[in-house]
C-alpha cells in the first residue's frame, strides 16, 4: 500500500491497527525495538499487539469515521488528537508517535475523559472547533511564537505577557476552564497547576502541538496543548491532562 508521508503512516495505522484491529497490518507499520510510553501498555511490538489483541475481545463501534479531529506532522514526529468513546465514555486523547524509515518506533499519549455536561450556555467542548489547515510557510515563524509563548506565560508564569500572544477572541477548550466558566488566565494562576518544562513542541502551519510536564496540586501530570494560531496571535487551545502513575508496565516514562 501507498505510503507518501509520516501521518499517512499515522492515519494508517488508527483506520487499519485501531479501527479494524488487524494484527497482521502491525508487522507492516510498527518497527521491532518500538518504545512504549502509554503507562497501561507493554512495552515493544510485542506489547502493543497484546493492546490490540485484548481491544479485539470488544465490540467494534458502531461509528466507522475517524476518531482523529486534528492532526500535526513535524519531521519524524506526528501528534493526533482523538474523539474517542470507550467504555461507555467520551475519552479525548493526545498520540504521538515517532517515525522511523517509515514505521512507527516510539509512542506517548495522554488520556483525559470529557466532561458529560457542558454550560447551557455554551457550544465549546474539548475537542470541537477549528480543523482547516493552513499557513504552512508561517511554520517555523509559528513554532517559534508558541515556543516564547508557553516558556513565558505558562512555565515562568508571565501573565502580563498573556496579550501579547492571545487573541482577544480566544475560543478556549480546555474543559477546567469551560466547565468553570474560568477564563485562561485563571486557569493558569487559579488551579494548583505549574508547569516545570516542555518537552517536544510539533508545528504545521497553524497549529502547534506541545508536550510538557508539571504538577495539579502537588501531584505529577503529563499536559499536551495544542495551539492554533489566526492573525499573529492563538485564537483557540485545547489541552489533554493526565496524572502520572506511580507504577507503570514498563521502564520507559511518560515523557
Amino acid at each position: 500500500m501507498e505510503i507518501q508521508s509520516n501521518k499517512n503512516i499515522v492515519e494508517l495505522f488508527y483506520r487499519k491497527v485501531i479501527g479494524d484491529r488487524d494484527l497482521e497490518v502491525i508487522e507492516e507499520l510498527v518497527s521491532e525495538d518500538y518504545i512504549q510510553h502509554s503507562p497501561m501498555t507493554r512495552d515493544g511490538k510485542s506489547g502493543l499487539i497484546e493492546a490490540i489483541t485484548y481491544l479485539k475481545t470488544f465490540p467494534k463501534p458502531a461509528e466507522t469515521k475517524s476518531p482523529i479531529v486534528r492532526i500535526i506532522e513535524d519531521g519524524e514526529l506526528v501528534m493526533a488528537f482523538l474523539d474517542l468513546a470507550w467504555m461507555g465514555k467520551k475519552m479525548a486523547v493526545v498520540d504521538i508517535f515517532r517515525i522511523k524509515q517509515g514505521k512507527l518506533c516510539e509512542h506517548w499519549d495522554v488520556i483525559q475523559e470529557q466532561p458529560e455536561e457542558v454550560p447551557n450556555s455554551s457550544s465549546i467542548t474539548m475537542v470541537n472547533g477549528g480543523t482547516e489547515l493552513n499557513a504552512l510557510e508561517l511554520t517555523v515563524e509559528h513554532k517559534a511564537f508558541i515556543i516564547k509563548c508557553f516558556q513565558s506565560v505558562f512555565v515562568e508564569r508571565k501573565l502580563d505577557l498573556f496579550d501579547n500572544f492571545f487573541s482577544d477572541e480566544l475560543v478556549n477548550h480546555l474543559p477546567e476552564s469551560f466547565s468553570e466558566n474560568k477564563d485562561l488566565v485563571n486557569y493558569l494562576s487559579e488551579n494548583g497547576i505549574e508547569f516545570s518544562d516542555f518537552f517536544k513542541v510539533l508545528c504545521q502551519g497553524n497549529y502547534t502541538g506541545v508536550q510538557s510536564k508539571g504538577k495539579r496540586k502537588q501531584k505529577p501530570f503529563v499536559f499536551n496543548f495544542i495551539f492554533r494560531l489566526e492573525g499573529k496571535k492563538i485564537k483557540e487551545i485545547w489541552g489533554v491532562s493526565q496524572e502520572i502513575p506511580e507504577d507503570m508496565l514498563h521502564q520507559n516514562g511518560m515523557i
